[in-house]
């Protein structure tokens, strides 16, 4: 059985990086078909037809407000309240940051042509 899901670009959602830092990811477009669901909603749905209690989610919030309740990391979050920079959890990291001390310095196009010599 095939469900058919939204791109990253289609759904709202939280991650844990490599260096157990939470992030939010909010939807940057409307998707083209209403009618498809985001996957932690096939879940649900799934779950309802089973006759299955405690998955009446309405949408990702709301389901990531439920597990910030049972599981202990994130307990005191919600996820509206994530912040814009993440939030390191109490976990061991599976990896270093990758550009922990480097400075980046923005592209901006047409630097070198405007540039005295």
């Amino acid at each position: 059985m095939l469900f058919p899901l939204r791109p990253f670009t289609e759904k709202n959602g939280t991650f844990v990086n490599a260096t157990s830092r939470l992030q939010r990811f909010r939807q940057a477009v409307e998707p083209e078909n209403p009618d498809v669901v985001e996957a932690s909603l096939w879940v649900c749905r799934l779950a309802k037809a089973l006759k299955l209690e405690g998955f009446e989610f309405q949408d990702t919030p709301s389901i990531f407000n439920a597990m910030a309740k049972e599981v202990e990391q994130l307990k005191g979050l919600t996820f509206n309240s994530i912040p814009g920079t993440g939030k390191v959890l109490d976990l061991p990291p599976m990896a270093e940051e990758p550009f922990q001390g480097i400075r980046c310095q923005p592209n901006v196009l047409g630097t070198a042509k405007s540039e005295k010599v």
